[in-house]
């Protein structure tokens, strides 16, 4: 499933920069990147992405430790 997740993502990254490398204004004699390298990055950069986002939400379970509220602990 992970795997999965990946690959969807790429591929979206991947539409979007070959739009953004295809529309974008620039130097004519400037070569554009093949589109087996835009798909190459594309999966490099879904890979950290999702590495980053599982990291994230594995910090953001709350806290680790269980803490008991006494009545007495709350200012009267």
């Amino acid at each position: 499933m992970a795997a999965t997740r990946v690959k969807e993502l790429a591929e979206r990254i991947y539409i979007d920069m070959v739009c953004k490398i295809t529309i974008a204004p620039g130097d004519p004699s400037k070569t554009k990147p093949s589109p087996e390298a835009i798909a190459k990055l594309s999966f490099k950069l879904a890979e950290a992405f999702m590495k980053v986002d599982d990291d994230s939400e594995a910090n953001a379970e709350g806290p680790k430790e269980k803490y008991e509220v006494q009545l007495s602990d709350i200012g009267g």
